[in-house]
């Protein structure tokens, strides 16, 4: 058992730890930048865990006998298990994990899963003018989801990351956030992490969620296309309409299948 009241644990190689953390008092756990700690042992303890360092904290162990609060000041807190406690998630700081936690206050930066997946919120969710919401997609319909039980206070930023793949307007929609206690608040800044800055995501708001819709085509996210025929090629196809609320056109049936095969190829023909 690893005893915390005041002290630091500095993670300057990437570890894992079988060992109990027990936090009698306040502790820090600072990881380097690079470096991952994975605890997959047990929290206890009433001690305030301090997250600093640009590394990574994954915490996949039993936690129920800790009742203490987590601020994620630097770097990345990955919860893949149950840690029931109040989350500040600070302007350099990172919350991810496809665990559960409890009340969220986010000035930083919370990314659901470990790639696409769910975390969850056992309370209320807090979003200020700083925090951003990092959803990621892909051309399967598939999406990165935050469920709150408690209630949704937006502000700030929501980031779509759309993974490599084909997408087609009015074709798929996402929930990115669903609120059982009701949502209020926007995200004023709403930005498509897209490298050809072609793909256009639309946001609706309903009482308790936030969906995403695909507002145009991108075809062939990821690869860089940089010689002229095939840049043509991807320009016309883009021109063209695939679906029609949602439900693909039958005629284009064959050609999106064509497309969504071309885009899963990798750089030597081989299907990905």
């Amino acid at each position: 058992t690893l005893h915390f009241n005041g002290g630091e644990l500095a993670v300057t190689q990437s570890t894992t730890s079988s060992r109990t953390f027990d936090f009698l008092g306040n502790g820090t756990v600072h990881v380097s930048l690079l470096q991952n700690l994975q605890l997959n042992g047990a929290m206890t303890g009433a001690g305030n865990l301090n997250k600093t360092g640009d590394g990574k904290f994954t915490i996949a162990g039993n936690n129920a006998l800790y009742s203490g609060s987590v601020d994620v000041t630097t770097g990345a807190l990955h919860v893949n298990s149950a840690l029931l406690v109040p989350v500040a998630v600070h302007p350099f700081g990172l919350l991810g994990g496809n665990g559960s936690v409890g009340t969220v206050t986010n000035d930083g930066f919370v990314s659901p899963g470990n790639s696409i997946d769910t975390l969850t919120v056992m309370g209320n969710y807090t979003q200020s003018a700083t925090g951003s919401l990092v959803i990621e997609i892909n051309d399967q319909g598939q999406s990165d989801r935050l469920d709150i039980t408690g209630t949704a206070s937006l502000d700030g930023f929501l980031e779509v990351i759309p993974l490599n793949g084909s997408y087609f307007a009015n074709s798929h929609t996402y929930l990115a956030l669903e609120a059982v206690g009701g949502r209020s608040g926007t995200f004023p800044h709403v930005l498509v992490l897209d490298p050809s800055l072609q793909l256009k995501i639309n946001v609706v708001y309903t009482a308790t969620q936030v969906l995403l819709q695909i507002g145009s085509n991108s075809l062939f996210v990821g690869p860089v296309l940089t010689e002229h025929n095939p840049q043509q090629v991807a320009s016309y196809l883009e021109s063209l309409q695939y679906f029609q609320n949602g439900t693909i056109i039958p005629s284009q049936r064959d050609l999106v299948d064509v497309i969504l095969r071309i885009s899963r190829l990798d750089s030597n023909g081989v299907q990905k």
